[in-house]
């Protein structure tokens, strides 16, 4: 058999089995013929079938696939959030860069109603799919729509010793909200604690109550301590891993008791009110 399926099915549908306008241009994108998917395109109203063709388009490789996702572009009528996180998935799949910086950034306009995080869910997709263009996406997105990905994204840079990467992520915002404790577990396997307790300390927030990162720091001393610094509360943590019955090893159990031990002698300390001399206030 030759000739285009296109031209095929055009023949088949001459004949008493009809197929579909939307049958035929989902042909057309496969065939790669664009002039009849751009004939038969504008024929298309059924919400459910013009998010079929742009997830169609958005995933056929080359230059013809990133023109059909351009004309699907130009419609009026906005896409659903899911719809158009799947058309975007496809079109990273693709590995056209270029066409997944066109899609995110028309997102505002062609989604109804789009969540914060959308962008940052086709990053996250992206890093997993192909570290090359997510590096390049992750430079190029804004701090808005970086800082609204999922913090499983932090992570993923964690695990893959991506010190740059996760350096950009945190420079645009994204922080590990309220769970930090995945993110630590690979950072600290990674990297020293001194370098992990200097994060702690500069740029990345873990919440005061996420007694779980404690949990996770009473591995490293410095890190640990970093905790306490920027406002975690040590008896709090005792109240949680009493409650959840939490068994603690040697290593982890020998650096909360030095914790506790400095936290004791801090606050034994008496207020000095004058000079000190020979040990004694004056």
């Amino acid at each position: 058999m030759t000739g285009s399926i296109t031209a095929y099915m055009d023949e088949v549908g001459a004949r008493p089995l009809r197929m579909s306008t939307a049958d035929r241009a989902v042909l057309a994108i496969r065939d790669g013929e664009l002039y009849a998917f751009s004939s038969l395109a504008v024929q298309i109203t059924k919400p459910e079938e013009r998010g079929s063709l742009l997830a169609a388009a958005a995933g056929r490789p080359g230059p013809v696939g990133k023109r059909m996702a351009r004309l699907m572009l130009g419609t009026k009528s906005p896409y659903p959030e899911d719809v158009w996180l799947d058309a975007c998935k496809r079109a990273v799949d693709t590995g056209d860069l270029q066409r997944v910086q066109m899609m995110l950034d028309q997102t505002m306009d062609k989604v109804a109603n789009p969540s914060p995080a959308l962008p940052g869910e086709v990053l996250r997709y992206a890093f997993g799919q192909n570290r090359a263009m997510a590096r390049e996406l992750i430079r190029w997105a804004t701090p808005e729509q970086v800082a609204a990905a999922p913090s499983r994204l932090l992570c993923g840079a964690a695990y893959a010793h991506d010190l740059p990467m996760l350096t950009e992520l945190r420079q645009k915002g994204l922080q590990p909200g309220d769970q930090a404790a995945p993110l630590l577990r690979p950072l600290l396997a990674a990297y020293d604690e001194q370098r992990v307790a200097h994060l702690l300390r500069d740029s990345l927030r873990v919440q005061p109550e996420d007694y779980e990162a404690m949990n996770v720091c009473l591995r490293a001393q410095a890190a640990a301590e970093a905790l306490l610094e920027r406002g975690m509360k040590l008896d709090g943590y005792l109240a949680w891993a009493a409650k959840q019955d939490v068994l603690l090893d040697t290593q982890a159990q020998e650096i909360l008791d030095c914790l506790a031990e400095q936290q004791a002698q801090v606050n034994s300390v008496p207020e000095q009110n004058g000079p000190v001399l020979g040990g004694m206030s004056l």
